[in-house]
């Protein structure tokens, strides 16, 4: 696992270097990938209309609001290891502090994160993502990409994204087959 970390950071470097030597001639933005973008674009509008929105037109018919509430609680409890993570790279050390607590009190009292007492108890959520630490530690955006599946992003958003994928917690789950059910549960 350690291997496949350093293999994933060693990616993002590389990224973030190119990008950071990307720089305009004038305040004009240019999209240097526009064909490709284009094509991902319209491949995820035909992927969205023909599969993904009735998978979940069909998903809030058929599963009670109850159900789906707990799920996007369970998410959303994961989520907030992210997040914790990411506010203490960005030195937000109280929000940090809050984000673990968010994250004890759920999986505990909250069953797991079925329930979400930390919200009820106040417990502010404080959404950040490696797009985000990176911008704060000064990397510029980069080029604009369509990302598949995804839709509009940034080369720093998207790299970020790949290493806040690599944080879920669900990677910790083995086997890979059990994982990959998970994965899809949640989708």
């Amino acid at each position: 696992m350690a291997e496949g970390i350093a293999g994933t950071m060693m990616g993002v470097l590389i990224v973030m270097l190119i990008t950071s030597c990307s720089v305009y001639a004038d305040d004009a933005p240019r999209d240097p990938w526009q064909p490709l973008n284009q094509t991902t674009y319209q491949v995820n509008e035909v992927l969205d209309a023909s599969v993904l929105r009735r998978v979940a037109v069909g998903y809030k018919r058929a599963v009670p609001i109850v159900v789906q509430q707990g799920v996007g609680n369970v998410i959303g409890n994961l989520a907030d290891v992210n997040d914790a993570v990411n506010n203490l790279l960005q030195s937000k050390v109280g929000h940090f502090l809050s984000d673990l607590g968010r994250i004890l009190i759920n999986s505990t009292v909250g069953l797991a994160g079925i329930l979400d007492p930390a919200t009820v108890m106040g417990m502010e959520d404080h959404n950040e993502d490696f797009g985000q630490t990176f911008a704060r530690w000064g990397i510029p955006a980069g080029p604009s990409v369509v990302l598949p599946f995804v839709g509009p992003s940034t080369v720093r958003d998207g790299v970020g994204r790949i290493l806040d994928g690599r944080l879920n917690p669900l990677r910790c789950v083995h086997p890979v087959n059990h994982q990959n059910i998970k994965t899809s549960a949640m989708a």
